[in-house]
């Protein structure tokens, strides 16, 4: 049986971008502190919002940059999936028309 998270309240799961994600941002552009390959990159892509999230502001599918600190780091599996209050999230990517 697959596990599946359901974050509650104003909660998110976000599934952290690996390192080599985060140097494909850099080559675009955007850098992001913590993702210089010798740290842990701060920027992930929600996989599950709580019942109480803003929906037009935060939903699944996102990629955003949240905090340092102030989530908890859960290992479901060989992944890791971080839950955080929507509060952490500091910056969400769009894509806007050339």
């Amino acid at each position: 049986m697959k596990a599946v998270i359901h974050p509650t309240f104003k909660n998110i799961a976000v599934s952290p971008l690996k390192d080599a994600s985060a140097k494909e941002s850099e080559a675009a552009g955007i850098i992001v502190p913590g993702s210089d390959g010798n740290g842990p990159s701060r920027k992930g892509t929600i996989i599950a919002v709580g019942p109480s999230v803003d929906r037009e502001l935060l939903n699944t599918g996102d990629v955003v940059v949240y905090k340092n600190y102030g989530y908890e780091s859960i290992k479901v599996g060989e992944d890791t999936i971080l839950v955080m209050a929507d509060e952490n999230v500091v910056a969400k990517f769009t894509e806007e028309a050339a």
